[in-house]
């Protein structure tokens, strides 16, 4: 389910608290951000040394080096959310294939076979929301 569908099950779960909608594979920054520039088929991040980071302030340095990803367990449990990827890699890599297969006239649908519920109903909403204007 996508972050705007888990928006949704957060608002109609009625009690205020904060939920973290990530996938199942926790990753420091330095581990998934050079897999999203090889996936979009940019070049990969440049690393700065550890004193220059620390001139740019201490909080950034420690959240792209050292902090690991958030927990989803908590809006499993209270909302029976599911990610509808599991991995950031398959995040990652598998629209971009559908996108490069589109663009070729070879377009295969997704893996799970067909489009989301939640990402169906998104469409017709953005639709009905073009429509209107």
């Amino acid at each position: 389910m996508t972050p705007r569908g888990a928006t949704w099950l957060a608002i109609e779960a009625g009690s205020a608290s904060i939920y973290n909608i990530v996938d199942e594979e926790a990753a420091q920054v330095s581990v998934w951000l050079p897999e999203l520039a090889k996936a979009l088929g940019a070049a990969p991040p440049s690393h700065l040394p550890g004193w220059l980071g620390k001139l740019l302030g201490q909080s950034g340095l420690s959240m792209m080096t050292s902090l690991r990803g958030s927990s989803n367990l908590k809006a499993k449990q209270v909302l029976n959310w599911r990610p509808y990827y599991a991995s950031w890699r398959d995040g990652f890599h598998r629209p971009l294939a559908q996108e490069r297969n589109t663009a070729s006239g070879t377009a295969v649908g997704p893996k799970r076979g067909g489009l989301h519920p939640v990402l169906a109903a998104e469409q017709k909403l953005e639709t009905a929301d073009q429509t209107d204007r």
